[in-house]
């Protein structure tokens, strides 16, 4: 089920009737069902500030993909948009994720059609628990600089490197990690497309101390560090640089020296390096700190794309799959019930004035009934006795 806010637009993969945001009814997503660069659209499966992705049937190719609709209108939108499909378009390691299609709909938005990558985030591994084993995030790590050497060799920064945008997808027995969400990516020094000295790209808890202060000359190395924050981060499971806003995030990028983590000392000495504060004091290039994993202790390095086992793939992707939609499930159900509880909580304060307002009226009512009874007795008194006299 996909399902759409007529009011705000919202989104939802399942759940409730009703908003969460506005209370509105929700209505069949219209995006559902239609046939897009031949795929069907299946079902909604996530949305950012400027487009959605839904899942999509390519029946001619028999396999699932990922398809990405610019919603926003601005020039600012579109012109990233189109920057997004030209850099993913150069790029073809396995551990990125491949463009299969782009173009635009009938209705006028911009859309790409990526693999469907059925697995997990590294972001999902951190919710289920609390710290990833070293080899195994070493492991992870080198899967993720060999996507960024030939992104660097190609002259492109992603910009926005975070658990989130790492995929991990279950090919046999081993994990296999590929790179999402090229959407902030720039090529260095490409004419009409640099960025504007003083604008800041990418997620604070993850930037660079050149980004966060939103230098326009970000290389190579600025995504390094992103890696070494993901690194320390899957080490300890902790971001050493998150406040309590997003300013002070990034002033403590310039400021704060985390602690090292706990781990084989190679491993250590590398989370160090990457997370220097100037960018000539971190590893050369994605191709040094692949080579300097390779000597942790444990760590087998993938070579090739290794093909899935389908049966074994399949079975942990459902789970994971499951596992996703069910924590989903549960943070919607939270937020529906504080929601509830909250308009309970209006509603009886509501209900308990009104109800002194009533008791205050009776108690009026009351008194001014008791007034006119005594004033209707002595009337009648006087009436009596002045018929006696009479």
């Amino acid at each position: 089920m996909s399902l759409r806010c007529p009011h705000c637009g919202r989104r939802y993969a399942s759940g409730p009737r009703y908003c969460a945001r506005d209370g509105y009814v929700l209505e069949d997503d219209p995006l559902v069902g239609r046939t897009i660069e031949g795929r069907k659209v299946l079902r909604f499966l996530g949305e950012g500030a400027m487009g959605a992705v839904f899942r999509v049937r390519d029946a001619t190719r028999d396999c699932d993909e990922a398809l990405k609709i610019l919603l926003a209108r601005d020039p600012e939108a579109i012109r990233r948009f189109h920057q997004e499909i030209r850099i993913v378009s150069q790029l073809e390691d396995d551990h990125t994720l491949r463009l299969q299609a782009h173009g635009r709909t009938d209705d006028d938005y911009l859309f790409l059609i990526t693999e469907f990558v059925r697995g997990f985030t590294v972001e999902e591994l951190l919710l289920r628990t609390d710290r990833i084993a070293p080899v195994r995030a070493a492991r992870i790590v080198h899967q993720v600089c060999a996507s960024l050497v030939e992104a660097h060799g190609r002259d492109v920064v992603h910009r926005d490197l975070k658990p989130g945008n790492l995929m991990i997808e279950m090919r046999g027995d081993a994990e296999f990690v590929r790179v999402l969400d090229f959407g902030v990516a720039r090529l260095r020094d490409e004419a009409g497309i640099r960025t504007a000295e003083g604008r800041i790209f990418g997620t604070p808890a993850y930037c660079s101390p050149e980004q966060a202060v939103g230098a326009a000359d970000l290389d190579g190395r600025s995504d390094l560090y992103a890696v070494g924050v993901v690194l320390y981060e899957m080490l300890t499971g902790e971001n050493p640089f998150i406040a309590d806003d997003a300013l002070s995030t990034l002033r403590r990028h310039l400021e704060h020296q985390p602690r090292p983590p706990d781990g084989p000392p190679e491993l250590v000495g590398l989370v160090t390096q990457l997370l220097a504060k100037k960018r000539t004091d971190r590893p050369r290039d994605a191709l040094e700190v692949q080579r300097r994993l390779e000597a942790v202790s444990g760590v087998v390095v993938m070579r090739g794309p290794a093909e899935p086992t389908a049966d074994l793939a399949d079975a942990r992707a459902r789970l994971d799959a499951n596992l996703r939609e069910s924590e989903r499930m549960v943070r919607e159900a939270r937020g529906r019930t504080i929601e509830l509880e909250r308009r309970g909580a209006a509603l009886e304060a509501e209900a308990s004035r009104r109800r002194t307002a009533v008791d205050g009226l009776r108690q009026l009512l009351d008194t001014g009934w008791a007034r006119l009874q005594g004033d209707v007795s002595e009337a009648l008194a006087g009436l009596d006795e002045a018929l006696d006299e009479d």
